[in-house]
């Protein structure tokens, strides 16, 4: 069942959790937790918000804050998108259309490296004659 919606008035005090998919770490160094603080330092102004409290370790991040006129949805979009792209440079996480297209290279490779040579099977029997591929571009959509 999907989350109701959370109530987000200006001037309402809010405690909010920020946490990492299984238990995974958000910040693996002291500059990323610094980075992360200096975006949320540059955000709340622009969204006219009071900041009272935090706490962060490893993998997961409590926020203590009163809402503004923009609200906190927007803040908490703004602050973890700009930290997940920050992240993902930083650390070269690739996303999976990147990796599927890795994928996909690496099969046409291995397709070229086993079909491009001639390949040959010879049977222990004498009644079979010794069998031949070669490697075809038209078959695989190279022509």
């Amino acid at each position: 069942m999907p989350r109701s919606a959370r109530l987000d008035a200006p001037g309402v005090l809010h405690h909010i959790m920020v946490r990492a998919i299984e238990h995974r770490p958000i910040f693996r160094h002291d500059l990323d937790q610094q980075n992360f603080l200096k975006r949320l330092e540059v955000l709340l102004p622009e969204c006219q918000m009071e900041f009272y409290a935090w706490v962060s370790m490893k993998n997961q991040v409590h926020l203590l804050l009163c809402s503004g006129v923009t609200g906190i949805p927007q803040l908490m979009r703004r602050l973890l998108r700009e930290y997940a792209v920050y992240g993902n440079r930083r650390y070269a996480v690739n996303s999976r259309a990147q990796i599927a297209q890795k994928n996909k290279l690496r099969l046409v490779v291995s397709y070229l490296y086993i079909y491009g040579r001639p390949i040959f099977f010879f049977s222990p029997s004498p009644f079979f004659p010794r069998i031949s591929f070669q490697f075809d571009p038209a078959l695989a959509g190279f022509r």
